[in-house]
């Protein structure tokens, strides 16, 4: 038996795992539209065709006007990224380390107090947000994790 396969991402590891948060993520966005714009300029392959429909499902997700924003330095949108990516960051430290990194908190705690405090309080949200899902998923015994 002979077997086929892809040798792309699929879209799922697209959507969910490699272009997740560019919306916040300055350096991950400019590699999106640096490889969008590669994709675009290459002849067209199954691959890269469908790996252009898939980035342009990703783009008609988002609000283009924020993701230009993010990219010209806006103040208030880079401001607000720069929150959220910070917060993301510290929130997945508290949970797996019980604490943030030396490197965190001296980032965080040189912002002026009032994004600091968004910073704190956007951390808590997420961390809530993680532990009432985990507590969802353990009360839930209706399937086991992994089986169809």
């Amino acid at each position: 038996m002979q077997f086929g396969y892809k040798d792309y991402l699929s879209e799922y590891e697209l959507k969910n795992i490699v272009w997740i948060g560019i919306e916040y993520d300055k350096e991950k966005l400019i590699k999106f539209v640096t490889r969008y714009e590669q994709l675009k300029s290459i002849s067209k392959t199954n691959s890269s065709k469908e790996e252009i429909r898939i980035m342009d499902d990703i783009l008609k997700s988002h609000n283009t006007d924020n993701l230009q924003k993010l990219l010209q330095n806006d103040l208030e949108y880079s401001r607000w990224a720069t929150i959220e990516r910070l917060a993301r960051k510290a929130s997945s430290e508290v949970l797996l380390d019980g604490r943030y990194s030396n490197d965190t908190f001296q980032t965080i705690s040189n912002l002026p107090i009032v994004d600091y405090k968004l910073i704190i309080r956007r951390s808590k949200e997420l961390i809530k947000i993680i532990n009432d899902t985990i507590a969802e998923a353990e009360m839930d015994t209706s399937k086991i994790p992994g089986v169809k």
